[in-house]
């Protein structure tokens, strides 16, 4: 009995979990927990793929029969799943890109979520600096946030800036090397803005977004993506960046990369890059998440060439910075 008993017992923690994230990627769940799962879709492809060997295993064992033909029948059912599954993830490793064209515009831009105004920002300027980062964006910036910026001179490198802080998530600040017009907030309920960034190649069109989190409810979380996608709509931006709360295999995403934007790390073919959380502060139950979820990004027009990307450590944030390497055409 125990040795029957095993292979599907294992099946079942493997394939349940599996398949709430198809389902999830496949459609958009009103459900809360179901959305904050879904930001871990790539990972149903260790569950599919565990699963497949199980069965495999198992049809091997047995002999000509019913139960046979019918895990025979799950072997091509998983193994369907699985190939869907990596149809998702693989434009993030094998899409094509041009290069970029002769007289392309550099422009480097960088998020860096702020926890709360705890993220060190001496760690972003160090990081942006090193990068010669152009524009930096920097959700849940603090009043606290714009005194550190003061004191550590970044008007000098960045004497342009653009949205507000605020005293606790709600903060979103924009630094820039170059003039910004056209400032303009999206209604979110955390203070995403579009803008133009007068570039020295002429104007580029930006966003700087952070919806809120779906744990804070996914009515609202989706309200909030539905008001970006407004604004992309509106704007045409060659570049949407910041922490949105989202992977690509969200809905709301999936509706942006409908409007023609892609990341930064599908583009330049890097592949599954997660940015939260990370420093232990986040955790379940007694344990701390690993870097998991790839939820901060910047997303780029057909017009926008990217180099690469990078990833920087924040003291005292659960984000990692993400900075991009862009050419515009």
């Amino acid at each position: 009995m125990t040795r029957r008993v095993g292979p599907w017992l294992v099946l079942a923690v493997l394939l349940v979990p599996a398949v709430v994230l198809t389902v999830a990627r496949l459609g958009d769940p009103p459900w809360v927990l179901v959305v904050q799962y879904a930001a871990f879709t790539p990972f149903a492809m260790l569950l599919y793929a565990a699963a497949l060997v199980v069965l495999l295993l198992a049809a091997a064992r047995m002999a000509a029969g019913r139960a046979r033909w019918a895990t025979w029948v799950g072997t091509v059912l998983v193994g369907a799943a699985l190939a869907l599954h990596v149809a998702w993830f693989a434009p993030q490793l094998v899409g094509a890109q041009a290069d970029p064209p002769r007289g392309a515009t550099p422009l480097r831009v960088m998020t860096a979520n702020l926890l709360r105004g705890d993220g060190r920002v001496a760690d972003v300027l160090d990081a942006a600096r090193e990068d010669r980062t152009d524009v930096v964006v920097l959700p849940e910036a603090t009043r606290a946030t714009e005194r550190a910026l003061d004191r550590l001179d970044a008007d000098a490198t960045w004497p342009h800036r653009a949205g507000r802080a605020g005293r606790d998530i709600e903060g979103n600040l924009v630094l820039s090397r170059y003039p910004l017009r056209d400032e303009r907030q999206l209604g979110t309920r955390l203070d995403s803005l579009s803008f133009t960034l007068a570039a020295p190649g002429g104007p580029v069109r930006m966003v700087a977004v952070h919806p809120i989190a779906p744990y804070e409810g996914a009515r609202r979380w989706r309200e909030d993506h539905r008001l970006i996608l407004d604004a992309v709509r509106r704007t045409e931006p060659d570049v949407v960046l910041g922490d949105f709360n989202a992977t690509m295999d969200h809905a709301p995403m999936r509706r942006l990369h409908d409007e023609g934007l892609r990341t930064a790390t599908e583009v330049a073919n890097e592949g599954w890059r997660p940015t939260w959380p990370v420093n232990g502060l986040f955790s379940l139950g007694p344990v701390p998440l690993p870097r998991s979820a790839e939820i901060d990004h910047v997303l780029v027009s057909d017009r926008v060439a990217v180099l690469g990307t990078e990833r920087h450590d924040v003291a005292g944030s659960d984000h990692l910075a993400l900075a991009a390497d862009l050419r515009l055409g």
